[in-house]
């Protein structure tokens, strides 16, 4: 049975300890590991030169715009990257870091409150195994790439325009798999159509939704699917079912291919 998770990335990223600076450097060797990001199965090999080509030109762009930004002390467009309104070590260090060749895997790369909950490198390496094969992140630059895909630092404040130029050509996709389990922020969950049965969630406190604190449950979920191993619908729902702790389940409603599963925490 296919299937695959789907993560929202985080704004908080952890730098690479290796700094290989990328000025200077061939382009071929700078865009080079955008070839291995992910690709939705089954893409015909124009579609997937398309994508690559796309993921060329916002990285590109993007990395114009952090050098515009350094040499010219561009106050608008470091609020634009960073959210930071002013030029302090840290916002300096964030955007110099920007322009680095050094890769590592994205489950590692980001370090918001979803991925803390994940702890990926205190699992065991089945989970982590899992976590690489099924795991998908809506990267806010890269668009759509596996937990295990090597990714290099970047800073880049999330907001809707955006999101609609990096994912303008996942519009017309879809990720087809028997059963996709979306743990995504509401913001990334129409940026490509999905085929199968969607598994979503709900968190609530006092009986009121829980808002920005459900990214930890969402992500206290991946680590307790990947340490059960959760490969099928029946196992997946025998499992969220029997939930009873800090995640307690309360009840699931179910659609034509959606099931939405509601926990009070």
């Amino acid at each position: 049975m296919s299937f695959v998770l789907l993560l929202a990335p985080s704004e908080e990223k952890i730098p690479n300890i290796s700094i290989q600076s990328l000025e200077g450097k061939d382009p071929e060797v700078i865009f080079n590991f955008l070839q291995d990001l992910y690709l939705p199965k089954d893409m015909d090999s124009s579609t997937s030169e398309m994508l690559f080509k796309h993921r060329v030109n916002v990285y590109k762009e993007f990395l114009d715009e952090v050098r515009v930004c350094i040499f010219n002390q561009d106050l608008k467009l470091l609020k634009k990257l960073t959210s930071k309104t002013s030029f302090n070590d840290n916002a300096m260090d964030e955007l110099v870091g920007s322009l680095n060749l050094s890769l590592q895997k994205a489950i590692l790369l980001y370090k918001g409150v979803a991925f803390k909950a994940i702890d990926y490198e205190s699992l065991p390496k089945p989970s982590q195994e899992y976590i690489d094969s099924h795991v998908l992140i809506f990267s806010n630059l890269f668009g759509i790439v596996r937990a295990s895909d090597k990714l290099p630092y970047y800073k880049l404040t999330q907001n809707a325009s955006l999101l609609k130029k990096v994912y303008k050509p996942y519009l017309s996709l879809e990720l087809d798999y028997d059963f996709i389990v979306d743990l995504r922020a509401g913001v990334y969950k129409n940026l490509i159509k999905t085929k199968g049965v969607l598994i979503d969630f709900n968190f609530y406190k006092d009986s009121k939704p829980v808002s920005h604190y459900s990214k930890h449950f969402r992500g206290l979920l991946l680590r307790l699917l990947s340490l059960e191993d959760i490969t099928s619908l029946s196992s997946l729902d025998a499992f969220l079912t029997s939930l009873d702790s800090n995640l307690c389940f309360l009840d699931k409603k179910e659609e034509e291919k959606k099931i939405v599963y509601n926990f009070k925490v």
